[in-house]
């Protein structure tokens, strides 16, 4: 079953927004935190399980030239208590899936003027479990990145540099556990990007 509702405000040059949903599975396929002879996820029927969420979101534009964005997604996805003792390889399955418990973004645009265009944005994300059997040591770590761009526009052509990971933070985007191993994938530390675009 699937359960959604959303609201949405608008006063002037201010737009906010929340979206909230619940889901009720049955008969759920879920990763178990151990690997195939392929290195492919092994997965396990799960009798009931729940995912439930909120994500508000805000827009300013603050000023002519000024826009900031925020947004915050709050997740809980868990096996139902009565079905929690599925076993898979022996090991007990607690939680559904790795999604993060909490993911915050925010992003500031500046027309500067001239064709030229200031960006910043965020992102925040809570650590996340690596496998489904509750394991605290199984934890993709929470992390923070934040990238910074200028774009300069003129007719048909465009240009944009952008610096990823500008803080140059050592942060993990996926992984998984296996052996009492935490196996992890870091994003690229920080580095230069140009996107240069023309129209015809």
């Amino acid at each position: 079953m699937d359960y959604e509702a959303g609201i949405h405000w608008v006063r002037g040059d201010l737009r906010a927004s929340a979206n909230l949903f619940a889901m009720e599975f049955r008969e759920e396929i879920a990763p178990v935190g151990a690997l195939s002879l392929t290195g492919s996820p092994l997965r396990v029927n799960v009798g009931a399980s729940h995912r439930a969420a909120s994500r508000p979101s805000c827009q300013w534009q603050a000023t002519a030239r000024l826009a900031l964005v925020a947004t915050v997604a709050i997740t809980d996805a868990r096996i139902s208590p009565l079905h929690r003792r599925v076993e898979a390889h022996g090991v007990p399955q607690r939680a559904v899936t790795p999604d993060p418990v909490a993911v915050a973004t925010q992003s500031a645009t500046w027309r500067a003027g001239r064709g030229v265009t200031l960006l910043a944005d965020a992102r925040a994300v809570s650590g996340s479990a690596l496998t489904s059997t509750g394991n605290r040591e199984a934890v993709l770590p929470a992390y923070l990145l934040a990238d910074a761009a200028v774009s300069w526009a003129r007719g048909a052509s465009q240009v944009t540099v952008r610096v990823i990971n500008m803080l140059d933070r050592l942060a993990y985007g996926s992984g998984y556990a296996s052996g009492g191993v935490n196996y992890v994938f870091p994003f690229a530390t920080r580095h230069l990007m140009i996107d240069v675009r023309r129209a015809f």
